[in-house]
């Protein structure tokens, strides 16, 4: 059985739920840097391995709140969604 679920608007979330599991979808059309995240986070994480962890780990994403945090092995990303566009907050590197 699938059925969905649709918050907000749908450049926003949408999220399926397909026997007993739960996917969140993001979709957006533009991804941009914060000003926190270019001051405090960009020499740790330059911005090309931001947009790869974004694109290659989507289904590790999870909603907290109005954030999304996006994981692979090795990076954790923060990110918020406003008028279809995923503006990228925080990105560091796991230990």
């Amino acid at each position: 059985m699938i059925s969905a679920l649709y918050i907000n608007s749908l450049f926003d979330y949408t999220i399926i739920v397909r026997g007993g599991w739960c996917y969140l979808l993001v979709y957006f059309k533009k991804i941009r840097k914060t000003r926190h995240y270019v001051e405090s986070h960009e020499n740790a994480v330059p911005w090309f391995t931001v947009v790869e962890v974004i694109f290659k780990a989507s289904k590790k994403m999870r909603r907290k709140g109005n954030r999304i945090e996006i994981e692979d092995d090795n990076y954790y990303v923060l990110c918020k969604i406003e008028k279809g566009i995923l503006f990228v907050i925080n990105a560091k590197i796991k230990r």
